[in-house]
Formats: C-alpha cells, sequence, structure tokens
C-alpha cells in the first residue's frame, strides 16, 4: 500500500487543528496516514504534541536546531555544509523569521529521507480544513480531501495536484480612486474584480468540482506530491530582504516550483476542490479594511509581493517566458503605479505604514544580485542532495 504523509510549517505548535482535522478525514474515507511532518520555528505546546500522536505518527523538525534531523541527513551522506545551508537561518537569531520556502524544503527532505519510504506528500496549511465553503453564512461540505487528490495524483506523468481555497481573498474589498494603481505596482492588477466589493472578495466551492484542468499554479496549504519525481520537483523558494533595518520575507514559494515542473510530459493538475481557508480565523465575519488586523495582514501581504516581484521577473527573464525589454517595464511601471497607490491607500486606510510601500519597493529591488545568489546556491545544493539521496535508496 502506498505511504501518506502530511505536512505543515508553523511557528508554534499551539492546536490540535486543523491537523486533527484532516487525520479525521483520512480515516473517514479509508486512507491511513503514515506520517505528520510538522517543521516548526519557535516552539510547541507538550500536550498538543501528545494528543497529536495518539493519532499518528508525528514527526517534528525544529528550524536552526535539530540534533536528530541533523544526524539523519548525515546518515544520507549529506555534507555538514549541506545540512547547515538547510537547517541553519542565521537571521533567525536577531529577526526570529524565516523564509516560507527554507520551512516547507525542511518538511519535503523529512518525507524524501523517511524509511519505510513514502509515496505521497500532502501540504496543507494551518489555516484551511478538509471542506468546501458552500455559502456566505458560513455553510460547508465536507470532501474526500486525500482521494480527491490522489484520484489524479496516480495517474501518469502527473507530479503535483493542488487547488485554490474557498473564502475571503488575500486582499480585501477596497474601494478608492487609485485601487488599480495600487494592484499594478503589486503586480496583482488581475486581483481587480476580487477586491472591487464584498461579494466578489468571497470565494465559494464548486460543489460539482469538475473544473479539472492543467495549471502551473500551486497554492502552499492545497496541494500534495509525488514524491517518486524526485528529480523533477524543485525545491522551493522565496526570498527575504531588509528595508530599514526590518527584515521581510517575499511570498510565493511555491510559485518557481509551478512554472519548473511542467512540461511535454510532467503535468501539475488543478483538481478543483477548493478547500475552506478561514483568512482571518473568525470567519463569517465580513472583512473591514477599517480593522486593524485586516490592515496589517494585507501590508504584510504587500511587502511579500514586492519581495516575490523583482527575483520573479528576473526569473521569468531568464527563462525566456518575457523579454528583457518586458522586464524593465514591468519595473518602471510598477515603480510609477505605487507611487500614485500607495498614497491613496494611506490616506483610504488613514495608516501611514502603506506610505512607506514605495520605499520597500525600491529595498527588495536592490536586493536582486542577493536574491538570485541565494536561488542558484539552493539549486546548486538541492540538486546534490536528491542525487545522494536517490543513490542511497538503492543501496
Amino acid at each position: 500500500m502506498k505511504k501518506i504523509a502530511l505536512g505543515a510549517i508553523t511557528n508554534y505548535i499551539n492546536s490540535i487543528h486543523p491537523f486533527i482535522n484532516f487525520i479525521a478525514n483520512a480515516r473517514a474515507y479509508g486512507y491511513k496516514l503514515d506520517k505528520l511532518i510538522i517543521c516548526y520555528s519557535h516552539g510547541y505546546k507538550s500536550e498538543v504534541l501528545e494528543r497529536l500522536k495518539q493519532t499518528v505518527d508525528v514527526d517534528l523538525v525544529q528550524l536552526n536546531y535539530d540534533p536528530e534531523f541533523r544526524n539523519e541527513l548525515k546518515n544520507f551522506g549529506l555534507s555538514k555544509k549541506e545540512i547547515d545551508f538547510f537547517l541553519r537561518t542565521p537571521e533567525f537569531d536577531y529577526h526570529k523569521l524565516i523564509p516560507y520556502g527554507k520551512r516547507r524544503n525542511l518538511v519535503l527532505l523529512k518525507a524524501l529521507i523517511t524509511e519505510p519510504k513514502l509515496d505521497y506528500l500532502f501540504f496543507i496549511d494551518t489555516d484551511v480544513n478538509p471542506s468546501l465553503l458552500m455559502s456566505a453564512d458560513g455553510r460547508t461540505k465536507t470532501i474526500n480531501f486525500f482521494g480527491r487528490h490522489l484520484s489524479y495524483l496516480k495517474k501518469e506523468n502527473v507530479v503535483i495536484t493542488t487547488s485554490d481555497y474557498s473564502g475571503y481573498y488575500i486582499i480585501p474589498p477596497l474601494e478608492f480612486k487609485g485601487v488599480k494603481k495600487l494592484l499594478t505596482g503589486l503586480q496583482k492588477r488581475k486581483a481587480y474584480k476580487r477586491v472591487k466589493n464584498l461579494e466578489n472578495n468571497l470565494s465559494l466551492a464548486n460543489p460539482k468540482q469538475n473544473q479539472i484542468r492543467k495549471t502551473n499554479k500551486i497554492l502552499g496549504g492545497n496541494h500534495a506530491l509525488d514524491l517518486s519525481y524526485i528529480k523533477k520537483i524543485s525545491p522551493y523558494y522565496s526570498t527575504s530582504y531588509i528595508y530599514n533595518g526590518i527584515f521581510y520575507l517575499g511570498r510565493g514559494e511555491d510559485t518557481l516550483l509551478g512554472l519548473e515542473v511542467p512540461d511535454k510530459k510532467h503535468q501539475i493538475i488543478d483538481i478543483d476542490t477548493l478547500i475552506f481557508h478561514d483568512l482571518y480565523g473568525n470567519f463569517p465575519k465580513k472583512p473591514d479594511i477599517r480593522d486593524e488586523n485586516v490592515q496589517k495582514r494585507l501590508f504584510y501581504a504587500c511587502t511579500g509581493w514586492l519581495g516575490r516581484n523583482p527575483f520573479l521577473n528576473w526569473y521569468l527573464k531568464e527563462k525566456n517566458l518575457i523579454s528583457r525589454e518586458k522586464f524593465k517595464k514591468r519595473y518602471k511601471t510598477q515603480k510609477n503605479a505605487l507611487k500614485i497607490g500607495a498614497p491613496l491607500l494611506a490616506k483610504y486606510t488613514k495608516n501611514d505604514d502603506f506610505n512607506l510601500l514605495p520605499n520597500i519597493f525600491s529595498a527588495a529591488w536592490l536586493q536582486l544580485d542577493q536574491m538570485v545568489e541565494n536561488y542558484e546556491n539552493l539549486s546548486k545544493n538541492w540538486n546534490s542532495v536528491t542525487d545522494k539521496i536517490i543513490e542511497r535508496s538503492k543501496k
């Protein structure tokens, strides 16, 4: 029987949810979860961990300090330099933040070296549930989450299955004159329809789930990987950068994976299973931009996109997916648009933090060379490590 692992990343493990929800979902539909792999950075509650261990075999990976995992990697032939590259994040000691991609890679590495061998790895986030949101008042429909993914993941040449979320969009409804300028500056212009009113801001699931298609867009909290395609699965990568002494995390650690996998043979399939994402943790309460928590979430989403975009556009240029001229034009267009849109957002929200966005944009672009170097180092180390894992599996 194929072996399945559930993976997640978090700062603290302080609740059995949503892990217990997915464990129960698997059992309800006749699937056995062989592992729950959680990469955490700050800490966990012992009683929560013990409760989870009563229901599933749990493997924890602690960022920066995990002697047991370090020894496991060493036994697989990884050098001290390679182990330090994946496990250590010097910025954490000072900023207490770790790039999302680095976290996911540790879960993936743990899954790849687990013995007996795991076949499939499912990634969820801590604010999703194995159900479909069907109405604005919170009515949900339980689904066969694992079976839904596996019915497509088991097909030939399918490397990854994924889908979007149901729930409110990450950018709340915005009604001010410069919304389109703001979105252009964030490279999110296509999201305008989602943010122009409350009705469009809410995504409900399609009960028929029949819009199956190939895709290159992966959602971090709703995707599954066939681990037999170890050399086709590129590492997760997300940027980080500093502005005015503050460490910011770029979004989109799954973006490059979505662009790397599809080719004439290998596929990523969108399974049209929009699991419920409770973005603010208070659904069905409607998001209101006047709410301090909503503003804070929007601000860090903006800084995340501003950190992602320089590298993403560089990558698209290097892969000849956009021209050099378009690369330069995007920079100029986004910079000018943000200079207009950000101050209008600050005025609209009465929050001066949004006035910082144009300067943060410039700071991120100035650190593009470092982002590229980090990516190239990751690719080099990942290729070396996966070669060693494959070689070990032959013995």
